[in-house]
């Protein structure tokens, strides 16, 4: 699927995302373990690794390319209103995951309505369209359409995520599927 960006807030196009993989865990020093971008010994603008990130791994295009992005352990916070949890992700089950999320809500639209960068902090906020084409949360497939509301920050560090804020309306997802 085609993505582009517009402006300096950007506007990705065609991406995929959610799903649930990973371990649990209770440390943050272990994101700091990121290994270095390949870019022959330079390294990414902060900027450039979430932009390549969305458009390219989220998006669904190419989630195989998923350890061009992220560290090889990269801290997941999930903040959901007393639901807090902390995974532990490499870049094969966060393919995984966007895997998950083409099986339940089929090719999806992704656009990134703002990206604000500062220093080693990237903040998106997104909207995703889809359908209801696989089980979810325990409710079989209707093929309604479906609209998703999230938003992240990633942190990144020698070129790669090594750690994610993600924050999706459940609430606004669970009326949807009643």
């Amino acid at each position: 699927m085609a993505s582009d960006w517009q402006g300096r807030e950007g506007a990705a196009k065609g991406a995929r995302e959610t799903g649930r993989c990973g371990k649990r865990v209770g440390r943050l020093a272990a994101a700091d373990t990121a290994a270095a971008d390949n870019l022959g010994g330079m390294t990414r603008s902060t900027e450039a690794t979430i932009r390549g990130f969305l458009d390219e791994v989220r998006s669904g295009r190419s989630p195989q390319r998923a350890p061009e992005f992220l560290a090889p352990v990269v801290l997941a916070h999930q903040m959901r209103a007393g639901a807090r949890e902390t995974l532990e992700r490499t870049p094969a089950n966060y393919a995984e995951h966007v895997e998950e999320m083409i099986e339940m809500f089929g090719a999806f639209a992704f656009t990134v309505d703002e990206l604000l960068i500062d220093g080693d902090r990237g903040y998106a906020r997104w909207v995703q369209h889809g359908h209801h084409a696989g089980l979810i949360d325990g409710r079989e497939p209707t093929g309604r359409p479906i609209e998703t509301l999230g938003s992240a920050v990633y942190r990144v560090h020698e070129g790669m995520i090594v750690e994610y804020w993600i924050q999706q309306d459940a609430a606004g997802l669970a009326a949807q599927l009643e």
